[in-house]
């Protein structure tokens, strides 16, 4: 289930990055493939909506599973959470690991995963 979720970041990622420089380029160019160009640059940055969107399906899932193979699962959940409080930890769960500094610590958690990985 993890793979999934990896997968829909990483998916996300590229589709963002090429929604931003077709957009880009077709900012710029005035021609007819221009219109082409920044038409995709929009269905790609709608599908990497779709693809954070899974992802975080996929992270809420793992959690009321107890997937503790995941590393925010890991970090932020445990199994003494009881059941009446699902829906509000549904919609914590993102927040819980965020502090004042929440962006470094995204940053550093992501590439201490990353590094990990490989």
């Amino acid at each position: 289930m993890s793979q999934i979720g990896s997968f829909a970041l990483l998916l996300a990622l590229g589709l963002s990055a090429y929604s931003f420089l077709a957009g880009f380029l077709a900012l710029f160019r005035r021609d007819a493939a221009s219109a082409r160009l920044g038409e995709t640059a929009r269905r790609a940055g709608i599908a990497t909506f779709a693809a954070v969107l899974l992802a975080g399906i996929v992270l809420v899932v793992a959690a009321f599973n107890d997937d503790f193979s995941i590393a925010y699962i890991f970090h932020h959940s445990n199994r003494d959470l009881p059941a009446a409080t699902a829906p509000r930890r549904a919609v914590g769960f993102f927040r819980s690991g965020c502090s004042s500094g929440c962006p470094a610590e995204l940053i550093t958690q992501l590439t201490s995963d990353w590094q990990s990985f490989i």
